[in-house]
């Protein structure tokens, strides 16, 4: 699976409905590729290479980086799904035959010829396309529905879905996994909220237990859960309260990083090593993007664009985007290059002062691109 971190689909699809609204349906028009620096560009910093049109809502929520030269990205407007594709050295907009009335929310890839996105389809139901690095396909759905998404191979990829209304309303998730030809569900005792893993005995679900009204936050408790090839068993970790939901990333070596924002203090993540956990905190306050947690090859992990843990020390890294201007920026998905340290960032940006209905979704690179 390749190194690649994004939001969580459940909360993507809040974005939208928040600030797309419905009835997405139809291909978007091309949008204009705009790259500050070549792909062959040496860079210490993040850099701006592409971003949408300036009119309108044209959002991306999710990239994936599964091959040196292939990357994808998704989003949509009110009125279209927007699928971007980095090939030769530039990205483009595609289309799929699916696109009329699909919105993409989701994007995970295991290989540049194993390309998962999910969304939904017109009327809202849930939908899963696939590219083979020859066509796309409509993939069944699992029964309960689609939620937050791991592709490992052509024939292991994981989906978490809630558990139907009969579960009474205690923490539940149904866990499906894609062997091929079929999804096989197993129930675990949370609400899971991030899948990863980098083999097929070895995943991560994440989600949370014990979620209560705490003031103005919506508290809960991070709770793992592991798969050993053939069962999911509870995983032992520390369990303070949190207020966002916990998002998980696997290292091929192994290692685990549970990205967290605690109801109190600056810790950032819990990092797993062997069966040991310790707890990363950025050595600044809201340097890092604890829901952005992306491996970087080295033994270490981002968290977002501006706080990098080594795997010994935080780096030091820029506060700030140069593009970024009187924008307001939000960042929804980071994915290292397979076999490089490059970066890629999807996020959005609103002009500031706010102007209604206008957000550009935008793509940054940080290092030398392959």
């Amino acid at each position: 699976m390749s190194s690649r971190l994004t939001v969580h689909v459940a909360t993507i699809a809040a974005l939208v409905g928040a600030a797309l609204g419905t009835g997405l349906s139809g291909a978007a028009s091309a949008a204009p590729a705009v790259r500050l620096a070549g792909p062959a560009a040496s860079a210490s910093g993040w850099r701006l290479v592409y971003r949408l049109p300036r009119s309108g809502q044209h959002q991306l929520f999710s990239v994936a980086a599964p091959g040196r030269t292939s990357a994808w990205a998704v989003g949509g407007t009110r009125t279209a799904a927007i699928i971007l594709h980095w090939s030769d050295g530039s990205w483009h907009q595609v289309s799929i035959p699916q696109a009329k009335g699909f919105v993409a929310f989701d994007v995970q890839a295991s290989s540049p010829d194993n390309v998962w996105i999910s969304g939904t389809a017109s009327g809202g139901s849930p939908e899963l396309v696939r590219w083979d690095g020859v066509s796309w396909q409509t993939m069944p759905v699992p029964p309960t529905g689609t939620g937050a998404l791991d592709v490992i191979g052509p024939r292991n990829v994981w989906v978490a879905a809630a558990c139907p209304a009969s579960a009474g309303g205690k923490p539940c998730s149904i866990l499906w996994n894609w062997d091929g030809t079929s999804w096989l569900g197993h129930k675990v005792g949370l609400n899971v909220s991030s899948v990863a893993g980098q083999r097929a005995d070895d995943v991560w679900a994440v989600g949370e237990r014990g979620v209560r009204a705490d003031g103005p936050y919506r508290v809960g408790r991070p709770y793992a859960v592991r798969w050993n090839g053939r069962t999911w068993r509870p995983v032992s970790m520390p369990a303070p309260r949190i207020k966002a939901i916990p998002v998980a990333a696997v290292a091929a070596s192994g290692r685990v990083w549970v990205g967290i924002v605690p109801r109190t203090g600056r810790a950032c993540a819990l990092q797993r090593s062997g069966t040991r956990w310790r707890t990363l905190q950025p050595p600044v306050a809201d340097t890092g993007d604890c829901t952005l947690p992306v491996p970087d090859g080295r033994g270490g992990v981002w968290f977002g664009p501006f706080a990098h843990w080594t795997g010994r020390h935080w780096a030091r890294t820029q506060s700030g985007l140069p593009f970024q201007g009187q924008n307001a920026l939000s960042f929804t998905g980071m994915a290292r290059i397979s076999g490089s340290q490059a970066l890629w960032l999807a996020g959005n940006m609103t002009p500031n002062p706010h102007t209604e209905g206008i957000t550009r979704g935008f793509i940054a690179a940080h290092g030398t691109l392959p």
